[in-house]
């Protein structure tokens, strides 16, 4: 007879989760103080050294709280442990949670937050194939938030290599999930593509010089205008 893992309460599980959370987040800013102190050229191995403790530390720990819980508590466990294989350079583990999610997760809200992981995963062309893949499996989840997300950050793969290409996919977001906060993103990159590529004419910019008078930026079309964006976050 297999003794069954005991669930713990979803409130207990996400308390646990916090708890893990911030004892990780805190033993990282204690490494980072330490970072600053060392040379440029020990910070590399400095910092591979401690990503592979830390997963030593918490990889089974994260796995525990995985076992004895379900739902959205289980989702971000899981992709808190991902986050740390994937530092500590472990794909096989990273990959296998991955799996886990789309096949015990795919239904819930949380498992938005793994599409966007997936989007900033493709800096790898050899993974684009298996990214489409899995994201596709996203778009058929039955929870729309997920099924947003999943079409979001298929437009933006796809963008990667043809803008063209992904502004049907944008408009079919804008189409199918107009009030997701995707929505907000695929209209902000509909207007990238078509107003903001180079060879394009500007859009118009009206604001106060550093005298305090107002002007355009059409009034200096023929010049070479430098446009600095900066802000505080």
């Amino acid at each position: 007879m297999v003794k069954q893992e005991k669930k713990v309460p979803p409130s207990a599980a996400q308390a646990e989760l916090e708890r893990l959370q911030n004892e990780q987040r805190q033993r990282q800013q204690e490494f980072f103080k330490r970072l600053e102190k060392l040379k440029d050229s020990e910070q590399q191995r400095a910092y591979q050294d401690f990503n592979t403790r830390l997963f030593s530390d918490f990889w089974p720990r994260y796995q525990a709280l995985i076992k004895k819980t379900k739902g959205g508590v289980q989702v971000r466990a899981r992709m808190a442990a991902m986050e740390l294989a994937q530092g500590a350079q472990k794909p096989g583990q990273a990959d296998q949670l991955i799996a886990d999610i789309l096949r015990e997760n795919r239904d819930q809200a949380e498992t938005a937050q793994l599409a966007m992981s997936l989007r900033y995963d493709n800096y790898q062309p050899e993974k684009k194939a298996t990214i489409k893949a899995k994201l596709d499996a996203l778009g058929k989840s039955k929870d729309a938030t997920v099924r947003a997300a999943a079409l979001y950050a298929l437009a933006e793969v796809t963008k990667d290599t043809d803008a063209k290409s992904a502004i049907p996919l944008y408009r079919r977001l804008l189409a199918q999930y107009p009030t997701s906060s995707y929505a907000k993103l695929a209209t902000g990159a509909i207007f990238e593509s078509e107003h903001l590529q180079v060879g394009m004419i500007a859009p118009e910019i009206t604001g106060p010089d550093q005298e305090g008078k107002t002007f355009q930026l059409s009034e200096y079309r023929g010049k070479v205008v430098v446009l600095d964006f900066w802000g505080f976050w």
